[in-house]
């Protein structure tokens, strides 16, 4: 793939966008182009100008995969810390894993057996209980007895 092929350009619409792009630009030409007030009027004059910016052709997929926003529609500054959280470390923390088996029986096998172990877990424990409905029947009809007599005491109080 040539650099060419890499690279797209695009309108940018939104003032913002605009903005921030400008930022970017500006802030790597430090020194040539430092003087704090100018660099803002510039990046203001830039947000109402018709403006086009060329990509690195890897940026729009990045994104979307990292931010799960289009370019676009997304913060530079969001997308950089992202990309130097993932990519900024050593070579160590982005060794790349591939795995030596479908992906199947990666994650989602061993999860259902796991859960079939649970299930079976606990129909074996709901199995272990029993109950006794001749003793919660007698509990019930106890407790409408108790209900009663203490509706008709309240009925034979005299009420002040």
């Amino acid at each position: 793939m040539s650099v060419r092929d890499s690279v797209c350009t695009r309108k940018l619409e939104i003032p913002s966008q605009k903005r921030e792009v400008s930022r970017r630009i500006l802030a790597d030409l430090g020194e040539w182009f430092g003087i704090p007030d100018a660099t803002e009027s510039y990046i203001d004059k830039s947000s109402t100008l018709p403006f086009w910016a060329a990509f690195d052709g890897m940026v729009a997929p990045l994104c979307v995969a990292a931010l799960n926003t289009l370019p676009e529609e997304a913060s530079a500054r969001v997308f950089a810390k992202v990309l130097d959280t993932a990519l900024g470390g050593s070579r160590t923390d982005s060794d790349f894993l591939v795995p030596t088996t479908d992906l199947s029986s990666l994650l989602p096998e061993p999860a259902l057996r796991q859960v079939a172990v649970e299930v079976d877990r606990m129909s074996m424990a709901a199995s272990d209980v029993t109950l006794d409905t001749h003793r919660v029947a007698a509990t019930v009809k106890q407790a409408a007895r108790d209900i009663a007599e203490a509706v008709d005491r309240l009925g034979a109080e005299p009420r002040g």
